[in-house]
């Protein structure tokens, strides 16, 4: 991918000849590689990655184009016959305690660095804000990257109104501590003593008899009576049958799948993957459905999906968790007890409910960045 060199020191004429021959226009599947080009090439991710998300046509694809609520705002801006800038909302399902709403998440802001300081950023997002009200969409939330970050809170006046943790269980502090102590062999053996140390005071509680749990890959009607009992949530993403179908096996990333049944209904679901963070295998608690009052199912599912990280040799699990929630204490119950850092998620001002800022009405559990 060849371009010009637009930096800074180009003369004023120049740079507002580049800004008039920028063509604006709403993303087509044919031009879906010039956009995996444009934001794969701005990204460094560790090669050993497991599963984790991918820069490719194919996950556009499937996020911009097959979302079952409906089809992402998505414009470009083009130059040489490249993308050079985009934008995108994607459509969101939100329940508000049982009725249900369409929402934006906006996300994959980008230009590229050659092109930066031109004000295409402006233009590409004005397009899309104005394209998603006409879809009917009105309110945006987003997880910020660290540069899109000041540009939402501090020229578009977001608001992040709570605070939201990773937050974790060290499985194998022999491991963590080698990768962030050094030397690497004092961590690892101020690690093995503490592992050892875990194992002759506790292990994770054994399963619940009453529940029986099975690996599948298959949403249908039982999922959507399962929701159907999740209506008591104050704000939630709309996990039914389709949602999870689409959001979990038709993705190109690679999910694992528990159902926890009792007496023949279905009455949880929860989702895990693998990853790598700084070389270490990382379980992370991607979702998990239940009824607000099924509070062991959780429990439950939550220890299996320690367990199971435990048997892949993972070096620690980690979910997301609004600070202070009913949803943060249950995790910290079930074992995930050590906030690592936190994670910003903003709001938009146009946002008309209230419950939308309040971190106590939120159910909120995904766990990767493939969405929320």
């Amino acid at each position: 991918m060849s371009f010009g060199n637009m930096s800074e020191t180009r003369n004023p004429a120049e740079r507002e000849r580049i800004r008039s021959e920028i063509r604006y226009s709403p993303l087509t599947r044919e031009e879906l590689p010039l956009l995996s080009e444009l934001i794969g090439g701005m990204h460094n991710e560790d090669e050993s990655v497991l599963d984790i998300r991918t820069y490719t046509k194919e996950y556009y694809d499937w996020m911009y184009f097959r979302n079952p609520a409906g089809p992402a705002v998505v414009y470009s801006g083009k130059h040489n016959g490249q993308i050079v800038t985009s934008f995108a909302v994607a459509p969101k399902r939100i329940q508000f305690r049982g009725e249900t709403i369409l929402c934006g998440k906006t996300m994959d802001m980008f230009t590229h660095p050659e092109y930066q300081g031109l004000g295409l950023i402006k233009e590409v997002t004005a397009r899309v804000f104005e394209a998603a009200k006409g879809r009917g969409i009105s309110m945006w939330y987003v997880t910020p990257s660290n540069n899109s970050y000041p540009i939402f809170l501090g020229k578009w006046h977001y608001v992040e109104s709570f605070q939201v943790n990773y937050i974790v269980r060290v499985l194998d502090y022999a491991a963590v501590l080698a990768a962030t102590v050094r030397p690497a062999l004092v961590g690892r053996a101020a690690g093995f003593a503490i592992d050892v140390a875990r194992k002759l005071r506790r292990s994770l509680p054994p399963p619940d008899p009453r529940l029986e749990l099975r690996d599948e890959r298959a949403f249908g009607l039982e999922t959507d009576t399962l929701w159907t009992r999740c209506g008591g949530y104050g704000v939630a993403l709309v996990r039914d049958a389709a949602y999870l179908a689409w959001r979990y096996l038709q993705s190109p990333d690679r999910y694992e799948i528990t159902k926890a049944y009792a007496q023949g209904e279905l009455r949880g679901i929860l989702v895990t993957k693998l990853t790598r963070r700084r070389g270490l295998k990382v379980g992370e608690f991607v979702d998990c459905v239940a009824a607000p009052e099924d509070v062991e199912v959780r429990q439950n599912l939550y220890r299996h999906g320690l367990r199971r990280f435990v048997e892949e040799g993972c070096a620690f699990a980690q979910n997301w968790a609004i600070q202070d929630s009913r949803w943060e204490r249950e995790m910290i119950a079930a074992g995930l007890n050590w906030r690592r850092k936190k994670m910003a998620l903003v709001f938009s001002p146009s946002a008309s409910r209230e419950e939308f800022y309040d971190g106590s009405a939120w159910y909120l559990t995904p766990g990767d960045g493939n969405d929320l």
